[in-house]
């Protein structure tokens, strides 16, 4: 599903056939923002406070493993990472990328994108993001929403 994801955010951002950029990296870039600050995941002096408590949510501890509390917890947690360019992982051990991975151009937007793309039939995972990303789940649902409508062929009375 994340894998996928990557594939679908890569064709959308080609659509008008002369780009060669994933969709996300400009069309999420308003709404990661957005929900990073208002998690307060911008602010150093909150980000510890967050990260521990998004912590205890999406895992529970087994010695010195995280082992996910639900479907589709790694998935939000690679989203928290990028919010904090690697962070979460390196110093809470949770799932992510590494610091210099997210330096790279463009690397939030595209994981973040695969990501909501692949917690969407995972109904606890889903609630997490609509509840702590609200903004990207609602940029997600109504861009994926215009892109079928966008290539709904019934529409265009090409199909019965």
């Amino acid at each position: 599903e994340h894998e996928y994801g990557h594939y679908v955010d890569y064709m959308l951002g080609r659509l008008d056939g002369k780009s060669f950029d994933y969709w996300s990296e400009k069309g999420l870039i308003n709404e990661f923002k957005a929900d990073r600050k208002d998690l307060g995941l911008h602010s150093k002096a909150k980000r510890d406070a967050v990260l521990i408590k998004l912590k205890a949510e999406l895992f529970k501890e087994d010695g010195n493993i995280n082992v996910p509390k639900f479907e589709g917890a790694t998935e939000i947690s690679d989203i928290v990472d990028a919010m904090v360019s690697g962070y979460f992982r390196k110093f809470y051990g949770t799932w992510g990328h590494s610091v210099s991975y997210w330096r790279r151009s463009g690397s939030k937007q595209r994981e973040t994108f695969a990501n909501l793309f692949s917690v969407q039939n995972k109904p606890e995972a889903l609630a997490f993001v609509k509840k702590y990303f609200p903004e990207l789940q609602e940029k997600f649902e109504t861009s994926m929403q215009e892109f079928a409508d966008q290539f709904d062929l019934r529409k265009k009375g090409d199909m019965a």
